[in-house]
C-alpha cells in the first residue's frame, strides 16, 4: 500500500490530466455509441430487431463474438445491450447468448496481440487460458439449459434488489471489482 502511495504522489500534474483525458474520452465514447445504438433502434421496428439479432440462441452467440472481435471491445457490445434489454425489445434471456459470444470475442483480441509479440511465449499462454477460461464457462453455461438459468436469476435478483436499494448495486460493483481483486493481489503476495 506504501508503495502505491509514494508512486500517486510521484505522479506528474501532466500525466494526471492525461489519466483523466483518457476516463473521460472511454467514457464519452461509450455513451455515443449507445446513443447512436438507441436512434437506430428508434428507426427499426422492435419486432424486427428483436427477430433479427435475438431470436436463435446460436445466431445472437455469433454476433456477439462477430461484434466484439470487430470491436475489440467487450464492454462497448455489452453496453450496446443494455438498452436494447431496457426497452423492452429483447429480454436479458435472449440477450444472454449474445453476452456469452462477446466473451469470447474479446478473447481475440487478447490472442492477436500475444501473436504479434513473438518474444516472449508467456503473453500467448495467457492469451490461450483467457480464451479458454472463456470458452469453458461458455460451454459450461450455453448448451445446459437448467444452469444458462443460474445467472439469469442472479441477474434478475441483484437488479431487483437494486431497485429497491440503489446502495446494493454500488456495493456489488465495490465488492467485486475493487475489494475482492484488491485483496487477492494482497493475499497473493505474502
Amino acid at each position: 500500500f506504501d508503495g502505491l502511495v509514494n508512486y500517486l504522489i510521484r505522479i506528474a500534474p501532466s500525466e494526471v490530466v492525461l489519466i483523466l483525458l483518457s476516463f473521460v474520452l472511454l467514457f464519452l465514447s461509450i455513451l455515443l455509441f449507445r446513443k447512436l445504438i438507441s436512434d437506430l433502434l428508434r428507426a427499426s421496428t422492435p419486432e424486427n430487431f428483436s427477430r433479427f439479432f435475438f431470436k436463435n440462441p446460436l445466431k445472437s452467440f455469433g454476433w456477439g463474438l462477430i461484434t466484439t472481435a470487430t470491436i475489440r471491445s467487450s464492454t462497448i457490445t455489452t453496453s450496446m445491450v443494455v438498452p436494447i434489454v431496457a426497452k423492452k425489445l429483447a429480454t436479458l434471456r435472449d440477450a444472454a447468448p449474445f453476452i456469452m459470444g462477446a466473451n469470447i470475442g474479446t478473447t481475440i483480441t487478447a490472442f492477436i496481440a500475444a501473436t504479434l509479440n513473438t518474444n516472449t511465449l508467456g503473453g500467448i499462454g495467457i492469451a490461450m487460458a483467457h480464451f479458454l477460461f472463456n470458452l469453458i464457462g461458455v460451454l459450461l453455461f450455453f448448451p445446459i439449459p437448467g444452469l444458462r438459468q443460474v445467472p439469469l436469476k442472479l441477474a434478475d435478483g441483484l437488479g431487483e434488489l437494486t431497485q429497491k436499494n440503489r446502495l446494493a448495486g454500488f456495493g456489488f460493483i465495490l465488492l467485486t471489482f475493487f475489494i475482492l481483486p484488491f485483496m487477492l493481489i494482497y493475499l497473493s503476495q505474502e
